[in-house]
This record gives structure tokens, sequence and C-alpha cells, in this order.
């Protein structure tokens, strides 16, 4: 399949060579044989040939075709993973917030115990002694569940990297949550992979809207230059087979909605900006 791929004009080429040859076979035993009894015999073998080398070529399609599927399909069971570890994720913040309610309920009439009985110096060496456990929040709330969910779990699964977020609450009218959380991430996968190489890893979401206009932009650290060829990027992993598909199927999410896709890296930086509309179809 990476051969296919990698040489897609040179069996194109290929193919056609073969067409060619088989036209001038078949013209060639047509001539020879005209004014012969092995006419018939002759037509029946072109006939043959010809069925045959079709069916090598459907054959060959239909493994291309096979392949493609199989990669999809594998791609978007790692996509459906990564969903299931966010709302795992997001599931696992809101049962800490309810274990957290009910402990503050014990808290508090510990609290009141003390102070019905007077015992100021006590109250104060509890109330220190929780307050060295407290410790910051990483659920997200802007008032949009997917949109939150997504950056509650990669914020989670990856307190080793600094997130900056400017998150502005959408009015959206026509366009999914769902798909502007789809992109965000695939965007967000991405700046995780790169930060790993990264000497001094960051990441920044932008999300705002002016009009009818949506802009997402995720910025992060990339010691290493991409890869790509044109406007589409390549997989820097070991199984590039299997990957590659992260791009494009954001940038096709972001045409879905009248959007487009741009990025760019410079001084090791990348920059992934997404621009949608919200209108009808």
């Amino acid at each position: 399949m990476k051969f296919f791929k990698k040489h897609r004009p040179q069996m194109t080429a290929f193919i056609l060579f073969l067409i060619m040859v088989l036209v001038y076979s078949v013209i060639e035993l047509v001539v020879t044989f005209t004014d012969t009894a092995y006419l018939v015999p002759a037509l029946i073998l072109c006939a043959l040939l010809i069925a045959a080398i079709a069916g090598c070529l459907y054959l060959w399609n239909d493994q291309l075709r096979v392949q493609r599927e199989r990669m999809q399909l594998a791609h978007l069971r790692e996509m459906q993973q990564d969903q299931v570890q966010h709302y795992t994720a997001l599931y696992e913040a809101n049962r800490q917030v309810a274990v957290q309610r009910h402990d503050l309920k014990n808290i508090l009439l510990n609290v009141r115990s003390y102070i019905e009985v007077g015992e100021m110096e006590k109250l104060s060496q509890y109330i220190a002694k929780f307050q060295e456990k407290l410790q910051p929040s990483k659920m997200i709330d802007n008032g949009m569940p997917f949109i939150d969910a997504v950056l509650s779990a990669k914020m989670a699964e990856h307190p080793e990297i600094p997130f900056d977020l400017h998150i502005a609450l959408l009015e959206l009218e026509h366009i999914e949550q769902p798909q502007l959380a789809f992109i965000l991430a695939g965007a967000l996968d991405n700046a995780v992979e790169a930060c790993a190489h990264s000497a001094k890893p960051f990441i920044k979401v932008q999300i705002g809207q002016k009009g009818r206009m949506v802009s997402l932009i995720v910025t992060n650290a990339a010691d290493r230059p991409v890869k790509a060829i044109g406007d589409a990027l390549l997989t820097t992993k070991a199984d590039a087979a299997a990957h590659g598909y992260g791009i494009k199927s954001m940038r096709q999410t972001a045409e879905q909605a009248h959007g487009m896709l741009t990025w760019h890296w410079e001084e090791q930086v990348f920059t992934l900006s997404v621009l949608l509309q919200d209108i009808a179809d």
C-alpha cells in the first residue's frame, strides 16, 4: 500500500502502457488472421486476455479500496478511543466534585463543633491541614460541554504541559458544538505530540466569535520542523500508513461548516487556525 501511494503516477503510466500493448496485440491478431480460419480463435483469445487483465485490474483496485477502508476504520477507532478517554476524564472530574462536596459537609460539621466548644487553636490547625491538601481544579467550565470536556480531559492527561486558554462563550445557531470539539481534540492531539519533543512545551488555545464567524487557533511548541507536501501535513509516527488522517479529517469537518483550515510553522512554534461560518447549509 505504501509503495502504491508513493509511486501512484508510475503505476498509472504502467497500467496505460499495458492497455496500449493489449490494444496493439488485438489489432495485430485481427490483421494477421483476417483471411484465415484462425480469426475466430484469435478473437476468443483476445477476449480472454482482455477479461483476464480487466479482472486483475479490478482485484488490484479492490485491494487498494479494502486497505484504504481498513486504515480509515483504524483511524476512526483511534478517535473513538480518544473520545472515550475525554468523557471518562469528565466523568471522573464530576465524581471528584461530588466526593469533595460530601467531604465539605463533614468538614463544616467539624468546624461548627470546634466553634461551639471554643477550641479556636484546634480549629486553626484543622483548617490548615486541609489547606495543604487543596489543589487547583483542572475542571474547565465555559458553558460549552463538549469543548469543556475536551479541554478538561487534555489538561488532566498532560499536567506537565502549560495550557493558556482564551475561550469566549459561543452563540452557535448552525454549527454543531461537537464539530468544533472534534477539530479541537485533533488539534490538541497534534499539539501534545509536538510538545513531547520540545524543551519548553506550551499550548495556547483561542476560541472566539465575531458575528457569524467562529475562529479556533491552537499554538504550541514544535522544536522539530513539520513535514508536509503542499498544505498537507505528513505524520511523524512510525506507522505512517495507519496515521496521517488528523489534519485531513479536521479540514473536512471545517469545510462542512463552510470554513477553512490553515497552518504554519515558524521559529519552533506551530499554529493551526480554523475559521468557520455559522450559517445554514
